[in-house]
């Protein structure tokens, strides 16, 4: 159906796919960085390579024999029980927020 073309769109697609991973790992990990590096005055290639060696041993567990069942209990934990508690905790925060704004308007 493409002919030649999927041998240019195929790898352009996964170069895209990856860039795309890689943009949002590190748009995920500056917050954290700054942080680190505002609260304990660390340099940021202190900061980074404290959180490159976290994140590596955390990853390792993975790589285990028991991987794939420590992935599935984190997995449950986090789509089922913090999910709802975050839901649980945002519309006690929200009820909150908007009762105080509806007092301080009335």
């Amino acid at each position: 159906m493409l002919g030649q073309w999927a041998y240019v769109l195929g790898p352009m697609f996964f170069l895209t796919v990856y860039l795309a991973g890689l943009t949002s790992i590190l748009s995920t990990i500056e917050p954290l960085s700054f942080s680190i590096q505002n609260k304990f005055g660390l340099s940021r290639s202190k900061t980074m390579t404290i959180l490159i060696v976290v994140g590596a041993c955390i990853s390792m567990i993975y790589a285990t024999a028991y991987g794939g069942d420590v992935l599935g209990f984190v997995d449950t934990f986090i789509n089922q029980i913090a999910l709802l508690i975050g839901v649980i905790l945002e519309c006690i925060i929200f009820a909150w927020i908007f009762k105080l704004i509806n007092s301080l308007i009335s």
